[in-house]
């Protein structure tokens, strides 16, 4: 939307990538410091008992990271889901702080480029549908963003019940609901 703005001359186009910018550092570093000040062992018990989140992503990006190293934060701010995990174990790990603020820039300005600058480029073509349907289009993905955030409650919400109740199934490993531990070597 943001690059539709600045198509129409409502928005500067360098301005909402620099905001973009700014919002994704701001995020990445929360995350960051959460590993880093918190540590591995308690990072992991925040995953356990926060409801909506799960220690298998936790292990997740722990893997990747551990494999990849600043490539993982580089190339995880062009994917979904892996974009904020991935400075979780960047910061349990250490990596230098100008390190991680490098790859996590430069990762987030082509993720924010490549939206931004696609709404810009397909501004003439969507400008015609926008001004005959942005009501009906507002409500269209208003419903979805609401339906996809209830499934994602509910789904995660009755995992944590399942558990609780002992028949989480394949969620959980050795009989008590906890995944083994990987030893992580010291990315630099």
């Amino acid at each position: 939307m943001a690059g539709f703005l600045a198509y129409q001359d409502k928005m500067n186009f360098w301005l909402a990538m620099f905001f973009a910018a700014l919002g994704s550092m701001a995020g990445a570093y929360i995350l960051y410091y959460v590993g880093y000040f918190f540590g591995r062992e308690r990072t992991r018990w925040l995953f356990e008992k926060l409801p909506l989140l799960e220690l298998k992503d936790f292990e997740r990006s722990e893997k990747v990271f551990a494999r990849w190293g600043g490539v993982a934060v580089l190339a995880g701010r062009c994917l979904p889901l892996v974009r904020s995990a991935i400075s979780v174990p960047a910061g349990i790990e250490k990596m230098p702080f100008w390190k991680f603020t490098g790859y996590t820039l430069i990762g987030s300005v082509v993720w924010n480029g490549i939206w931004i600058g696609l709404g810009f480029a397909f501004g003439p073509a969507i400008e015609p549908i926008l001004a005959e349907y942005s009501g009906l289009l507002s409500k269209i993905v208003v419903g979805i963003i609401g339906v996809l955030f209830l499934w994602f409650v509910v789904s995660r919400s009755i995992k944590l019940i399942r558990n609780r109740r002992g028949g989480g199934g394949e969620d959980q490993n050795n009989g008590g609901g906890h995944s083994d531990t990987m030893i992580l070597r010291r990315v630099q």
